[in-house]
């Protein structure tokens, strides 16, 4: 079903068009016409694990960018400058290399203290470049209108080999 909602929304997108203007909370966004701005949390979620795994495992950064985040999407982050595009060239190369590597270990959708819909995404990067696996616990944040990707905030923490909490991060 999920393929199927996903397969009718690029198809039904015009290739003449670069971008749907979507308005929410007194701004215009950019986003891709293969988004939805109108989906209920159960499509939102879809289309997210979707994201996740195009970004994440598959690690295909620019398929996943192009087809769920705004042209003109705001970064917090504060290595990488604001749009899809400088998100693209940031990350392509660290999720281009086969030393790092992303684990998914949950997906969450909700309402923040404004009522905007957010997708937080808890993760695991591995990186093998040196002797021994140097792993960071990540917790993505995305503002989303539909299933357009709009807004992102990022805490990274890296893990300790051996932590005293034996329920630390995961």
């Amino acid at each position: 079903m999920t393929s199927l909602l996903l397969a009718v929304l690029m198809l039904s997108a015009s290739s003449a068009m670069p971008y749907v203007p979507v308005k929410h909370n007194n701004s215009t966004f950019q986003c891709p016409p293969t988004t939805c701005p109108d989906a209920d949390t159960n499509h939102i979620k879809a289309a997210m694990q979707t994201f996740a795994h195009e970004f994440y495992t598959a690690k295909d950064v620019s398929g996943a960018f192009n087809t769920f985040v705004a042209e003109d999407y705001i970064q917090h982050n504060a290595g990488i400058l604001s749009g899809r595009e400088a998100a693209i060239n940031s990350l392509g190369p660290l999720f281009g290399s086969a030393v790092n590597t992303f684990d998914v270990k949950r997906l969450t959708v909700g309402q923040d203290t404004d009522n905007n819909t957010m997708v937080i995404i808890h993760l695991e990067a591995s990186n093998t470049s040196s002797n021994q696996t140097m792993k960071t616990d990540v917790v993505d944040m995305y503002r989303v209108v539909g299933t357009c990707i709009v807004e992102h905030w990022d805490v990274l923490q890296a893990e300790e080999s051996n932590p005293e909490n034996p329920l630390a991060y995961f």
